[in-house]
């Protein structure tokens, strides 16, 4: 069985404080627990939900540190609106017209992880953004390598035109980084 390997937290970006953590383990283990009695098709859309959201958060952090890489304002704001309306709406809206609607099953689920992300990262709750940590891994750890490149190359091949080739390497790298905690 795979384990999530605690220790190697300390390589994955914005993790180095949790590794030893007691409430942090247990949080985790808690969301691997959950996410693994979703349906694959509610694990789809969570997987398709995080793709344009770690993305986006790419893009984001690149233009607030002033990158030289960053994108212009306008194309962060366009991204910012495509991954936030995704994440409010539950849909998705392409630029071929189609709709892509999250599993109803697991929206009350999704707004859960939203709140403590607002919880932890709008309004300064530092146990919320532990909580939020330890929801990112168990998501990654139970969504697995496969589907979450899947989904990854879908945002690739349908929003190309708002992340573009280096903020979709950049989010891949993100999300992959996570994986590599699973031994």
């Amino acid at each position: 069985m795979t384990t999530v390997n605690f220790e190697n937290l300390n390589k994955v970006p914005y993790m180095n404080n949790y590794s030893g953590n007691i409430q942090f383990q247990e949080w985790v283990t808690e969301y691997i627990d959950f996410w693994s009695k979703q349906t694959p098709e509610a694990l789809d859309s969570v997987a398709l939900i995080r793709a344009v959201e770690c993305t986006n958060g790419c893009v984001q952090y690149a233009f607030r540190d002033e990158e030289d890489w960053a994108l212009d304002l306008e194309q962060t704001r366009l991204c910012m609106k495509t991954s936030m309306g995704f994440i409010k709406s539950k849909k998705l809206e392409l630029s071929d017209g189609r709709v892509i609607e999250c599993d109803p099953s697991v929206i009350d689920a999704l707004n859960f992880v939203r709140d403590i992300y607002i919880r932890g990262f709008k309004n300064g709750d530092d146990d919320a953004v532990m909580q939020f940590y330890a929801q990112s891994l168990a998501q990654f750890y139970v969504l697995g390598r496969e589907r979450l490149e899947k989904w990854l190359d879908f945002v690739a091949e349908n929003l190309h035109d708002v992340f573009g080739d280096f903020f979709l390497n950049a989010g891949r790298n993100y999300i992959m980084r996570y994986l590599e905690v699973l031994e």
